[in-house]
């Protein structure tokens, strides 16, 4: 019997070290993700703000389209420029996806929050997808419509001075404008309308996506947080 005890006392003891590790990596993991999904917030308002205020700048454009003020202003060169940029932003998924790939998402002991973060990264990773096919379906077409167009660019702010004049689609001094144009013909061509539909439809989906990623992203943190202890 007091061989049998101690034989249950060694493994009680085991199970018990053994459930204080996984316990401890457990926090550290969800500790990390915790900093993970913080970062992924400020990133993810940014990008909603950057393709929203394209999208709008895109719609405004189009709107002028069927009115009849042609006057050019600050407002409208910088409409006609910031829908032709775009940028990639990425969420950061490295801790979630370590927790898939290594199998230690079962430290998890939380059902909900385990279920959670493999919803999250199935859908992250499908609006992602979406952005991208936004992007090539729609904003490349869009850009390359306006640059076979008519001549905008006596319209637009000119390129930022970062960029080497050497390799300027324009130069720093200009003496004439090649193709001259007005704003009144470009508002009645038919390319420049696409292009910024295009841009317009490609902005806006996008913002709506990177706005459904911020969302799902601050619902998890809710649940990480409160698995931590945190307020």
């Amino acid at each position: 019997m007091v061989v049998v005890s101690g034989i249950l006392v060694a493994l009680a003891l085991t199970s018990w070290a053994a459930d204080q590790r996984d316990h401890a990596r457990e926090r550290s993991y969800l500790r990390q993700l915790n900093v993970d999904l913080e970062a992924s917030e400020k990133i993810l308002v940014e990008a909603e703000k950057f393709f929203r205020v394209r999208a709008e700048a895109s719609a405004r454009v189009v709107h002028r389209f069927r009115r009849d003020d042609l006057a050019v202003d600050d407002s409208t060169l910088l409409d006609l420029a910031l829908p032709r940029s775009s940028r990639r932003f990425n969420p950061l998924l490295g801790t979630a996806n370590a927790l898939m790939t290594t199998g230690d998402l079962n430290l998890v002991r939380n059902d909900k929050l385990r279920t959670q973060l493999v919803t999250y990264l199935d859908s992250m990773n499908s609006l992602l997808d979406d952005i991208r096919r936004f992007d090539e379906t729609y904003y490349r077409p869009g850009v390359h419509a306006l640059a076979v167009g008519p001549d905008i660019h006596q319209f637009t702010k000119g390129q930022g001075s970062e960029m080497e004049e050497s390799v300027r689609a324009r130069p720093a001094t200009i003496e004439r404008i090649p193709f001259p144009n007005t704003m009144g013909a470009m508002l009645r061509d038919r390319s420049v309308y696409d292009g910024y539909i295009l841009l317009l439809v490609a902005h806006r989906n996008q913002s709506y996506r990177y706005r459904a990623m911020l969302d799902e992203t601050r619902a998890l943190r809710v649940q990480v947080t409160a698995a931590l202890g945190k307020k």
